[in-house]
């Protein structure tokens, strides 16, 4: 019933193809639950892509909280709870349009070859 729409649901949805899209439907049609949660991760996105204000988008990110904890969902309540206890540091983004992206990818690339390099011996 759900395989192989991860890369669907993760996708953005500007980008999805006419197969994704049937996938999702047929997903969304299973589970509203599901469609919930991914309109709720685009909604989150669509804050960050639209590089608002300082004060506006901290807003916006309270409504954003808001509306979830309604919904009462115990993975959701966990990411709410992070992203609650670094609320001021991810706002932080809004005041620069910087984040550590770049630094987090090199980081990744160095462990990624690190690994590969045992692999080897």
């Amino acid at each position: 019933m759900f395989k192989g729409i991860k890369w669907a649901l993760l996708k953005d949805p500007k980008r999805l193809t006419v197969q994704d899209e049937e996938k999702l439907s047929k997903a969304f049609e299973q589970s509203s639950v599901l469609e919930e949660i991914y309109e709720i991760k685009n909604t989150f996105k669509a804050i960050f892509d639209a590089q608002f204000e300082y004060s506006f988008a901290c807003q916006q990110i309270e409504h954003w909280l808001d509306y979830v904890e309604l919904i009462a969902n115990k993975h959701l309540n966990k990411f709410v709870k992070t992203f609650n206890n670094y609320k001021s540091l991810i706002c932080n983004y809004f005041g620069t349009l910087l984040s550590n992206g770049v630094t987090e990818g090199c980081n990744n690339l160095i462990k990624t070859i690190r690994r590969m390099s045992f692999w080897d011996a």
